[in-house]
């Protein structure tokens, strides 16, 4: 399975999980409030090492996205006519497992675009991608991220970004029902539209440099639709 082909069955599982058909997304809430808060208990997800609820998922992702906030605070408009001009661009280098889900759903939840990045790619191409998409810090979700990030940025001294980690211990957290509609209900929703960037995916170009392909929540939704 190619890696943009993970990302977008991802998203069909784990987000529109409850509403395939939902087109109008005033905020981010919408996104994963039907399904976490109506499956809080059902298995979501399982991966190489566990199986994790919707609950799960959702508790971690909500830490995370507290501590992406700062990098997203004070956001530069932006003179690229293909990104949002308000947007931040939050690169995400996690394996196929759960930890893709948490770092997805953390971006999204403080209002950033998600650059998906691989662990199979050289330093050199995470430089560029990163470079190019304008990426205010990164999230990494096992030791090969970790690794692969410090070769990256020690090689090219003109990137300097922070390097978020995922707690992945915080997924073993048992979580009620009740935690998580509290939660929801107290949560700040930040305003974007179906037309608000979602995703930034780089394929390779039969010449030169790969290109950003930028996919929009409405855009998602149609692939999900399809």
């Amino acid at each position: 399975m190619t890696y943009s082909r993970f990302i977008l069955l991802s998203i069909r599982n784990f987000i529109f999980h409850t509403k395939p058909k939902l087109r109008f997304l005033s905020t981010v809430r919408p996104i994963y409030y039907e399904s976490v808060s109506q499956h809080a208990n059902n298995v979501a997800l399982i991966d190489h090492s566990s199986s994790y609820t919707y609950g799960q998922l959702y508790s971690v992702a909500r830490k995370l996205s507290r501590r992406l906030v700062p990098l997203c605070q004070q956001q530069q408009k932006s003179t690229d006519d293909t990104l949002d001009k308000t947007s931040v661009q939050l690169g995400v280098l996690c394996p196929n497992d759960a930890s893709f889900i948490v770092a997805m759903w953390a971006s999204w939840m403080v209002g950033a675009t998600v650059v998906p990045l691989s662990l199979q790619h050289p330093p050199a191409s995470l430089a560029y991608f990163l470079n190019d998409a304008k990426c205010r810090g990164v999230i990494v979700g096992d030791d090969r991220g970790n690794d692969l990030m410090k070769t990256t940025l020690e090689n090219n001294s003109q990137i300097d970004i922070p390097v978020v980690n995922i707690n992945k211990k915080n997924l073993s957290t048992k979580v009620t029902p009740e935690d998580i509609n509290d939660d929801l209900l107290l949560s700040t929703t930040i305003d974007r539209s179906e037309r608000s960037n979602a995703l930034i995916i780089y394929t390779s170009g039969t010449s030169g440099k790969p290109k950003g392909c930028v996919l929009t929540f409405d855009a998602v939704q149609a692939h999900v639709d399809s």
